[in-house]
């Protein structure tokens, strides 16, 4: 492609192009999530500049004030997080929201690599883009409760349970485990979505196919 023809496109097929490019789609997405981020904590910070911060956001908080191994609804997770966030950030709700955003922006990009593994190019774009969607990565984001505690830590367990299984390495089963821990630290009920869960497995034999590695011949 001349220069001339580069320029000719529309900025939207430039960044495509730039995302499907094996030289420059890491950099890419990871600009590309930055401003995202930036995105939504304006957003935050705007919208929710003449009210006083979401409740559960504000209950969160003040449990954190003691480290304990649970609270009076949730386990402990949340709490722990928030009090590590507030021991290095100003204790105000524009560093809260932003510490909210990109703990569900994470959980993008950790979708964005797994998808590496098992679409095309431009169906991992499509990906993305079509996660963004979901609201718990937009509207939600900047509310950081029992619920945006699980996001990217399910978001790791996938990961690493889907890399324990095709690798059969004991550090990547490891990770996996620990990930599924955390996520029960942050609801117990994220049992019913580990790869140990006493529950039906029938999702993880569905899976086994497509997750199996490839072997030749």
């Amino acid at each position: 492609m001349t220069s001339v023809d580069f320029r000719k496109r529309g900025p939207f097929e430039r960044l495509f192009d730039a995302l499907v490019d094996p030289s420059r789609r890491e950099t890419t997405v990871a600009f590309l999530l930055a401003g995202y981020v930036a995105a939504w904590w304006l957003y935050a910070v705007i919208s929710n500049s003449s009210q006083d911060i979401n409740v559960d956001m504000g209950e969160m908080f003040a449990w954190s004030h003691q480290v304990t191994l649970g609270t009076p609804k949730h386990p402990p997770l949340g709490t722990w997080l928030v009090r590590a966030r507030f021991s290095v950030m100003p204790i105000r709700p524009w560093a809260y929201y932003l510490f909210a955003v990109i703990s569900a922006t994470v959980a993008l990009w950790i979708a964005w690599r797994i998808s590496a593994r098992y679409l095309s190019a431009e169906k991992r774009v499509v990906g993305l883009v079509l996660l963004t969607f979901v609201l718990f990565y937009n509207f939600h984001a900047p509310k950081f409760n029992a619920n945006a505690v699980l996001i990217p830590f399910w978001a790791l367990t996938t990961w690493f349970f889907l890399r324990s299984f095709e690798t059969r390495r004991i550090g990547w089963a490891a990770l996996a485990g620990a990930s599924a821990a955390a996520a029960m630290l942050g609801k117990y009920w994220s049992i019913s979505s580990s790869p140990d869960s006493p529950l039906p497995r029938w999702p993880i034999r569905a899976a086994a196919p497509i997750c199996a590695p490839r072997r030749p011949g």
